[in-house]
């Protein structure tokens, strides 16, 4: 049985819209074009994709699972176009990099943002997401590389992992500088674990958010709120009454100067691991091998000048 790409796509802009009608006209199709290569695939598949009710279409079992693929199958075919137009052409092709919140230091920024000028013939694309939505993104083939810190238990068999840096980061617990709990002549743990606190969904953060009272023998607070980007998270501690545990390097660098103030003996120490990730059959374009190089250099320096500066 071979898959056709064309079919292939078809299928994947139906269940993306939900609707036959809105699917072919983003493809510049007629209607009954978009029906008839549908039923082709499901014939091929010997598998129903998708139900039909009077407000479009839904995906079937077999449909879901086939979708996961066919996005992979798409983005692959993308890129290895892309990839030999370059190599005929001259062209730099395309290059997707996501990156996680807490790493966006202006010089590692300034390294990504400096590629249109220097490869002039390189497209760019930039996502910003926390560590789990990138790695999924990766799995589809949407990404072709993410640059991220590397929580402890997170599977990563599947992937290629070259770690760049490891040392020691400082997290405190943050709130807004007129914050009720600042009228406090301490504030006590017990305090905090009654706050309102403001946290993401990833099991790692989740996680040293549960040490910081376990570690006190308490338990840890009820997350009322979560943020699933750092700009969220950062503007609820900064408009209400929402505490949150963040890296001290985050703190000043992402908040406003002189809005919050860091708790009072609510430090902890915990090692941090950045690592470059991509997918075992990532196409190691020019631009690829380019960026990662440039990037495992940036560690370097960095890492080197950390050292210079302790050692003083």
């Amino acid at each position: 049985m071979a898959l056709d790409i064309r079919r292939l796509k078809h299928f994947v802009a139906a269940a993306e819209h939900g609707n036959i009608n809105r699917a072919a006209e983003s493809l510049y199709i007629t209607q009954s074009a978009l029906t008839r290569s549908i039923q082709v695939l499901e014939e091929d598949l010997g598998a129903k994709l998708f139900e039909r009710t009077p407000r479009g279409v839904t995906l079937t079992a077999f449909g879901k699972r086939l979708f996961d693929h066919a996005r992979r199958i798409i983005n692959t075919t993308s890129i290895a176009q892309a990839d030999m137009a370059a190599l005929i052409n001259g062209a730099g092709g395309e290059i997707r990099i996501g990156i996680t919140p807490t790493l966006t230091s202006p010089s590692l920024m300034n390294l990504l943002f400096s590629l249109p000028r220097t490869m002039p013939m390189l497209a760019v694309s930039i996502t910003e997401m926390f560590y789990d939505s990138l790695i999924q993104l990766l799995r589809l083939g949407e990404l072709d590389m993410v640059i991220s810190t590397l929580p402890e238990g997170s599977d990563r068999s599947d992937l290629n992992v070259e770690q760049l840096v490891q040392g020691p980061v400082r997290m405190s617990v943050v709130m807004r500088k007129n914050h009720p709990l600042r009228a406090m002549k301490a504030i006590t743990p017990e305090a905090l674990q009654q706050a309102n606190w403001v946290a993401t969904s990833q099991n790692h953060y989740l996680a040293s958010l549960t040490r910081y009272f376990t570690d006190k023998n308490m338990q840890p607070p009820t997350f009322r709120l979560y943020a699933n980007s750092m700009s969220i998270l950062l503007r609820a501690v900064l408009q209400e009454d929402f505490v949150a545990l963040l890296s001290e390097a985050t703190i000043e660098r992402d908040f406003p100067p002189d809005s919050v103030v860091c708790v009072p003996d609510s430090t902890q120490i915990t090692t941090r691991r950045v690592g470059l990730i991509y997918a075992p059959n990532a196409i190691r374009s020019a631009a690829f091998l380019r960026l990662s190089q440039s990037i495992t250099q940036h560690y370097k320096e960095e890492a080197a000048a950390l050292r210079a500066a302790t050692a003083t």
